[in-house]
């Protein structure tokens, strides 16, 4: 029971860590335009696809309004057993980012935990992705992801690249 304690408070901790913004970063990069930046820098637009405005209104819909999300993207892969996706929410405000945060968080949660399922029976080389899914938080920027460690960093990269403010 301890140990169930303590990783669930380490959870805790990345998730408000990865939801403090640290850097400057511009505000004015349509997440579309990022999506496709990074499906350049981790597949192909053979490989990806954008969900619809009825994907983000059934999974996100109650939250809308809490969140203040500008603009959003969120992407999946086209082959029915691969689990990767990713998303790009931009609030209106870094001070809003906090509530898309915990939105997308929520989001996160139950998406992983019907993926381990999904996984656990038809795509058990999935389970790392899963594993590996997180949240980063980059001004008004919100970004998810369940892909593998190396797509991640391309992922992470190719977003840091478009909107860090350089000094």
């Amino acid at each position: 029971m301890k140990r169930i304690m303590l990783v669930l408070l380490a959870l805790l901790c990345l998730t408000l860590c990865a939801c403090t913004p640290k850097n400057q970063y511009v505000d004015n990069v349509l997440p579309s335009a990022l999506a496709n930046n990074i499906v350049a820098e981790i597949g192909t637009s053979e490989d990806y696809m954008s969900a619809d405005v009825d994907h983000y209104e059934f999974y996100f819909g109650e939250h809308k309004a809490n969140a203040k999300v500008v603009d959003c993207a969120i992407m999946f892969s086209r082959a029915e057993t691969d689990v990767n996706e990713f998303g790009i929410f931009r609030a209106e405000t870094t001070a809003d980012a906090t509530a898309v945060c915990e939105m997308v968080q929520a989001y996160l949660d139950d998406q992983t935990a019907n993926l381990r399922s999904f996984a656990a029976n038809y795509s058990p080389d999935d389970m790392a992705k899963i594993d590996n899914a997180g949240i980063e938080v980059y001004g008004c920027y919100v970004v998810y992801y369940i892909l593998d460690a190396e797509d991640e960093t391309a992922v992470l990269n190719a977003i840091k690249q478009k909107i860090i403010v350089e000094k």
